[in-house]
């Protein structure tokens, strides 16, 4: 039996043993095997050159095959974007590169939920911003931060190495846990959680949620600096 893959302007035929089904029958595990390796010879045969897609090496899409960068393992690029992905691999470690060529401000990743946009990773020509939505229409119940200061103070700051680079110098920051019960928004995941396996499913940490609870805790001891300084000029006069 042969079947058709069509891409680009060029339509190829395979042929192949296929199985073949009515409605309503069933078809056992063999012959579905069947039928997606004949499937899987042909899209390996036909549809990597038609895309330039080499599927094991290196793998270029959208671009011709060839004119390899060092160590550049995957290219993905556009007639209008110019190089979209690139990632190299070296002895040493691998690195990946997102870009667009063709605007100020290039939209790297975008991150929904469902159908909400709730994050980018934008550039200029000189920086890299890493995006998060805070618009105002998007929210509700909006009131004054309080407890600034009061909150900070429950934090508690430690010093430590990780069990995985125990030669390194000690790091800086929080245990997650800890810093959950003070600022929830900014941790990830429960305490003590595992896998199925039994391994640690660690929690995380987004140190960003703490600027809003820094800049409230500033703000309260300004306020507090600029009390008792009244209190000490209303002295100073009485004297």
């Amino acid at each position: 039996m042969g079947f058709v893959f069509a891409g680009a302007s060029l339509a190829q035929t395979c042929t192949g043993t296929m199985n073949m089904f009515s409605n309503n029958t069933t078809a056992d595990a063999s012959q579905v095997n069947t039928n997606f390796t004949t499937l899987l010879t042909c899209a390996n045969t036909y549809l990597a050159p038609i895309n330039n897609a080499q599927l094991t090496g290196r793998a270029s899409l959208g671009s011709s095959l060839g004119g390899w960068s060092g160590d550049q393992a995957l290219s993905v690029q556009s007639s209008i974007y110019g190089n979209i992905i690139s990632a190299y691999q070296a002895a040493s470690g691998g690195t990946a590169f997102l870009g667009r060529v063709d605007h100020t401000i290039a939209n790297l990743a975008a991150f929904y939920y469902t159908t909400s946009l709730v994050g980018s990773i934008t550039t200029t020509g000189s920086a890299t911003s890493y995006n998060t939505t805070s618009d105002y229409r998007l929210k509700t119940n909006v009131e004054p931060m309080k407890d600034g200061l009061a909150r900070l103070m429950k934090l508690q700051p430690r010093k430590f190495n990780w069990k995985a680079a125990l030669s390194d110098p000690k790091s800086d920051g929080f245990l997650a846990h800890e810093l959950q019960a003070v600022v929830p928004g900014a941790v990830t995941g429960k305490k003590d959680e595992v896998n199925k396996d039994g391994s640690i499913k660690p929690q995380q940490v987004d140190y960003s949620k703490l600027v809003p609870l820094l800049v409230a805790a500033v703000q309260d001891q300004q306020a507090e600096i600029e009390t008792l300084k009244a209190q000490v000029a209303a002295l100073k006069a009485g004297h």
